[in-house]
């Protein structure tokens, strides 16, 4: 915890974490990664993407589902082989473990729940966030895993909190 935010610091970047993006400062703009590199990435955590904003030069596409996995889509491959594999990756839209979506920004590199109200687990938040818009190595992976778990499946039972009469 450094000036009241919680974050996860390595030797080559750096996670902060808030209750919304505007207590976050102001970020370095990052270069966009390629659809391969973000499949690639999602592929190598388990991490599955509900929809893909991409731009080549001037021209935004966007490319979504009703909420499955559409990072293997055949109709994805035939974009981006019109696109002829030029395009980069503004955004994408994960599904954790809980079952909500986060929104990623590779350009901004920041994530956020969709909807307004939206809590997500910390170590969810932090692990699909470092592992989607890091191009992470080996042994950073490693310590993330150490650190916050392997992504995984939903919890069986998902928690709930008893009613006030039941108190």
């Amino acid at each position: 915890v450094k000036a009241g935010q919680l974050i996860l610091q390595t030797p080559r970047f750096h996670v902060l974490v808030a209750q919304s993006r505007r207590q976050l400062p102001q970020g370095q703009e990052h270069d966009l990664p390629r659809l391969d590199e973000v499949r690639n990435r999602a592929d190598r955590f388990g991490i599955p993407l509900t929809s893909l904003r991409m731009v080549v030069t001037d021209r935004h596409v966007g490319y979504g589902g009703p909420g499955d996995d559409i990072s293997h889509d055949a109709q994805l491959d035939g974009i981006s082989d019109a696109l002829g594999q030029a395009e980069g990756v503004i955004e994408a839209d994960a599904r954790i473990p809980s079952g909500e979506t986060l929104q990623c920004l590779f350009g901004t590199g920041i994530a956020s729940a969709r909807g307004a109200r939206t809590q997500v687990p910390l170590d969810a938040l932090l692990g699909t966030t470092t592992r989607l818009l890091s191009d992470l190595s080996s042994d950073e992976a490693e310590k993330i895993t150490q650190l916050l778990g392997a992504q995984g499946p939903p919890p069986e039972q998902p928690w709930s909190q008893p009613s006030f009469d039941d108190v």
